[in-house]
């Protein structure tokens, strides 16, 4: 018996992620040649640039915060996850952790689930968003902890919760 749920992605994304690393490798290529060309001659034109593109490589980097290679072990109660900032991988011990809440995000092509643990102070820790997952339905049923019901979120509470993964849900 398997009792490891492994993240499946979604056909789309593969083709999106790999599109938009080019594009940022493309994009820091740009922004080293402009800011050569600075240190050369000041002109306005190359600093907005560079300011601007750089803009755009931060969004870019904000979107992989949430990309994860994410494995659950059922047995042992754990959830490991890789990402670009965590390349050899972190281990959660689920127990530990009160429970999780399921939210709606809205992207431009379609709404979607994420589902966030929450610590023993209240505070959403761990996000998992179903933009990116095949087997997003199958990952929550991995996780065995209790959802935890709350209001509707508000406008700003809900802009904190998906620019920066974290809010206290105790004031809801």
């Amino acid at each position: 018996m398997d009792d490891m749920v492994k993240s499946k992605l979604k056909k789309g994304f593969i083709t999106w992620f790999i599109t938009t690393t080019l594009g940022l490798v493309g994009v820091l290529v740009i922004i080293a040649m402009m800011v050569y060309i600075l240190f050369e001659k000041i002109e306005f034109f190359p600093l907005f640039m560079a300011f601007w593109l750089s803009i755009m490589v931060l969004v870019v980097l904000v979107i992989y915060k949430d990309f994860k290679r994410i494995l659950i072990d059922e047995a042992s109660q754990t959830l490991t996850y890789y990402s670009m900032y965590r390349p050899f991988g972190k281990s959660m011990v689920l127990h530990q952790y009160k429970g999780y809440i399921v939210s709606e995000e809205y992207g431009a092509y379609e709404t979607y689930k994420t589902l966030h643990l929450i610590d023993t102070s209240n505070t959403t820790v761990f996000k998992i968003s179903g933009l990116f997952y095949a087997n997003f339905d199958e990952l929550c049923q991995a996780i065995p902890l209790k959802p935890i019901k709350t209001k509707h979120l508000g406008f700003w509470k809900y802009v904190q919760l998906v620019c920066t993964g974290r809010i206290d849900i105790t004031k809801l």
